[in-house]
């Protein structure tokens, strides 16, 4: 009913206003029956009646809805005014056109990237990330042996990996470049429940070994220095001058740490087992089935309590955080690569140029 009175306003306040002139109407024939004029009757009865607009004007009040008058006045001004300038109209629609599809992308992206778990990991609900409270603050990396104390204690994780980020030369018949790389535990593939396209992933001998017996390649990688050739698993590729084995190809759609571009084998010295100083390892996990986020929490923060009061010194131990891990851990440095841009620089090094130490 009130949608009805709202665009039926002209009807509505034209029966105040009949109304009105009905009992001004009787009101002069009543003086004209006393025997005044019609001239004097009419103005008697518009002095004894009052105001008649601002009698219709109150009258009218009681059927109005200011605000939402006001408003539909409002619009309709705005649009005589844009149709009467087209060209501003069309810039003014073609802004709001590109801020809406500006903000659904933002929002898809912020979806995708900040608050999905991983896409093309399997159980990616389960996938945390674990950083130490030290006593000097807070720190996203670990010291070689508290990762290996966290790894052997804990009960909460059907498997707990580490990596370092780092990057190193590739040589070879093309110009030498610069690589992204990550060094992983043994376990850190199957822990993602990936396997290679091509060949097979590090086996667990060479995590305390030091160097580099081995390499995988990304698929980018494999696909634009080797042309997309198989048979270059079991092939020697030229890491920072030495020959590195390429045992595999990792799949298209493998994307945790998006930006890497070779995977190595991370070698722990036999200084690691006591190296507690050191932070270096990124450490990440996959909780047990049925094991809650709170369940873990509790058990690394008591483990990293234990090593506190173990090893105590100025940087000790003495906390850990548990979080999510989400898709913007590990691609928000992918589309910043030239590796990954086709018509980007790569970073090359010259031919002669002594190669840097890799990064640790």
């Amino acid at each position: 009913m009130w949608f009805k009175r709202l665009f039926s306003r002209r009807r509505l306040f034209a029966e105040p206003s009949e109304e009105i002139r009905e009992h001004l109407e009787e009101k002069i024939e009543e003086l004209v029956a006393s025997g005044m004029s019609r001239k004097e009757a009419a103005a008697a009865a518009r002095r004894e009646f009052g105001n008649v607009t601002l009698i219709e004007e109150d009258s009218r009040a009681a059927w109005r809805w200011p605000s939402v008058e006001e408003l539909l006045l409002d619009l309709r001004y705005a649009l005589r005014q844009l149709r009467k300038n087209p060209g501003f109209t069309s810039v003014i629609v073609l802004t709001f056109a590109l801020c809406v599809g500006v903000n659904t992308v933002n929002f898809s992206l912020a979806d995708a990237i900040f608050l999905r778990p991983l896409g093309n990991v399997p159980h990616s609900g389960r996938m945390v990330r674990v950083a130490g409270v030290h006593s000097d603050g807070y720190h996203f990396l670990i010291a070689p042996a508290n990762f290996l104390d966290f790894q052997s204690q804990s009960r909460s994780f059907a498997s707990l990996e580490a990596y370092i980020e780092a990057s190193h030369d590739l040589g070879g018949d093309s110009a030498p470049e610069r690589l992204n790389a990550a060094k992983v535990t043994s376990g850190f593939f199957r822990m993602l429940s990936a396997a290679p396209l091509f060949g097979r992933e590090f086996s667990p001998e060479p995590q305390f070994q030091t160097g580099n017996q081995a390499v995988i390649l990304s698929y980018n990688l494999w696909q634009r220095r080797f042309g997309g050739d198989p048979k270059i698993v079991g092939q020697p590729v030229r890491l920072e001058g030495q020959p590195i084995i390429v045992v595999g190809v990792m799949p298209r759609n493998f994307d945790f740490l998006a930006a890497t571009q070779i995977w190595l084998p991370l070698a722990l010295e036999p200084s690691d087992l006591n190296d507690r100083l050191t932070r270096r390892f990124s450490v990440v996990g996959k909780l047990r089935e049925g094991a809650s986020l709170h369940q873990a929490q509790a058990e690394v923060s008591g483990i990293a309590a234990r090593i506190g009061q173990s090893y105590p010194g100025p940087e000790r131990l003495v906390g850990a955080d548990i979080r999510a891990i989400r898709v913007s851990d590990h691609v928000k440095t992918y589309f910043l690569e030239p590796a990954n841009i086709p018509w980007l620089p790569r970073r090359t090094r010259p031919e002669g140029k002594p190669a840097r130490a890799p990064d640790e």
